[in-house]
């Protein structure tokens, strides 16, 4: 039986790899496309970290998360130390949330495509928000998720809330515009890739 390619072999990655969540990647992105920010104003899907990972996250990149709502992943890591805000569908603006976490590029593709995801929430925020709660039958009784994805969260990239902001574009669609494929391995252009 032949080998299946997965990502752990990079000289595979080119013509596509089955990644660790079971889905079929049609190839790598290549470094110019993981470096795209995030446009000013989007929504898609977020999905949530478990406890404590984006406080440990955040101490590990030297972020501090005093004055910020929570920390939060957008998808490139030219997206870090930005500043978001954040609106559920039918809520009001949410915020100041700080990036200190992305994606590492060969997540980044299934994470928008499959999941549709523009960004990953802090715990707190899934607690606040009725995605999950501490305590309950998950986890050994340390918690429990109640929903993995919120569909249709609002994203503004800025210090300050936007006032009227038009209309958000979709960050999938926006996004598959455009991805470039790697031609070749490239080397890594950021350490946590």
């Amino acid at each position: 039986m032949p080998e299946i390619p997965r990502y752990e072999n990079p000289q595979w990655t080119i013509d596509g790899y089955w990644h660790g969540s079971g889905v079929w990647v049609p190839g790598m992105i290549n470094n110019e496309t993981y470096l795209i920010s995030a446009p000013q104003y989007a929504y898609g899907a977020v999905v949530y970290y478990a406890p404590y990972i984006m406080e440990a996250t955040a101490a590990y990149r030297g972020y501090s998360l005093k004055d910020y709502q929570d920390g939060i992943a957008l998808m490139s890591p030219s997206d870090l130390g930005k500043t978001v805000w954040l609106r559920r569908p039918g809520g009001d603006w949410e915020g100041p949330f700080l990036v200190v976490d992305c994606a590492r590029r060969h997540d980044m593709f299934p994470a928008v495509y499959y999941r549709r995801e523009i960004a990953e929430l802090g715990f707190e925020t899934a607690v606040a928000w009725g995605l999950a709660k501490y305590g309950g039958k998950g986890n050994n009784g340390r918690w429990t998720a109640l929903s993995w994805i919120l569909d249709n969260v609002e994203v503004w990239v800025g210090d300050e809330p936007p006032d009227n902001p038009g209309r958000p574009i979709d960050y999938v669609n926006w996004w598959l515009w455009q991805i470039e494929w790697a031609t070749k391995i490239e080397e890594r252009v950021y350490p946590d890739d």
